[in-house]
């Protein structure tokens, strides 16, 4: 059975280096703003020494931004242990609301954060073309041009 742990000093980069090799690069761009892994607190899930999957989020006055959750092991709970760390973690913090940002193509996402109690909240039209000056974005993925950032959030 794994246990979730908070990102810390032991396991830092390790989990930088699976964020790079998941995201081409130890930093992301969402409307326009780069986010550094080096900046992000995260939760990482642990078995036996082996990560099985990480989060990672920025924590601003009255809210939080998830950057990142990925899991290597699906169906097991891993993504929505993650999750829900960082949704209790940031309840305590007393914020109005959990949000993220993903792409129109990744509708995989878009289904399990709005199963899950998320709302699509924003639609920034041709960010992702924006981004591309800073970050090298396929075109395309799986057919579908890549072009809009879609913002989901959970308010409390």
């Amino acid at each position: 059975m794994y246990t979730i742990i908070e990102m810390n000093d032991t396991n830092r980069s390790d989990v930088k280096d699976l964020f790079i090799e998941e995201w081409e690069d130890d930093f992301m761009v969402t409307r326009g703003n780069v986010i550094k892994f080096d900046d992000l607190k995260g939760y990482v899930a642990v078995e036996f020494g082996e990560i099985l999957g990480f989060i990672t989020y920025n924590e601003y006055e009255n809210e939080t931004e998830i950057t990142s959750l990925n899991s290597y092991r699906e169906k097991n709970g891993i993504g929505n242990a993650l999750l829900k760390t960082v949704i209790n973690v940031s309840v305590q913090r007393d914020v109005d609301r959990v949000f993220l940002i993903t792409t129109n193509d990744n509708h995989y996402a878009m289904k399990y954060y709005q199963r899950i109690g998320f709302s699509m909240c924003n639609l920034y039209v041709g960010a992702v073309n924006e981004t591309r000056k800073i970050k090298d974005i396929p075109l395309y993925n799986d057919f579908i041009m890549v072009e809009h950032e879609i913002e989901l959030e959970m308010r409390f």
